[in-house]
């Protein structure tokens, strides 16, 4: 009988000639992370110059694993939005279409870098997917003002 070191030196890969896959290999890794569109938009608030941005994308869920085989959506739990290295949303699989649409109404000034992992109903992680990047300018107010001047008054 093996031990169980000998065993677990076996798991995934085939065995005295006899080639089995294991059912427990992460989705493939999504390759498709895209921005829909970056707006910058007015924001309704008295303070001049106050913008709103929203960073908008899509991605093609996977539809296998890394071995190769099938990926149900039911077997996607959800997927993990991140940017910058955080997790900023959970997005749930798409049951109507292969895209998922995602929006990050909170990004920071910079260089935003968005990534995303499918995390499948039995646990498993996939690898990242590739970088979307997207640069947020700080807002553009006007110049200082140099030629102020003030002039004491007396009566």
């Amino acid at each position: 009988m093996p031990s169980l070191i000998e065993f677990l030196s076996h798991v995934g890969h085939p065995h005295r000639g006899r080639h089995w896959h294991d059912p427990y290999v992460p989705a493939r890794r999504i390759h498709d992370l895209a921005f829909r569109k970056v707006t910058v938009i007015p924001h309704p608030s008295p303070q001049i110059g106050a913008l709103t941005v929203n960073v908008t994308g899509t991605f093609t869920q996977p539809n296998a694993r890394k071995s190769g085989a099938p990926l149900a959506v039911t077997d996607i739990d959800h997927f993990s939005l991140r940017r910058n290295g955080t997790e900023i949303q959970v997005l749930a699989p798409n049951t109507t279409g292969p895209q998922v649409t995602w929006t990050d109404s909170t990004p920071l000034t910079g260089t935003d870098t968005y990534e995303v992992f499918t995390i499948t109903k039995d646990g498993f992680i996939s690898d990242a997917s590739n970088d979307a990047v997207v640069a947020v300018a700080a807002a553009d107010p006007a110049t200082a003002i140099t030629d102020l001047m003030a002039t004491l008054n007396t009566p």
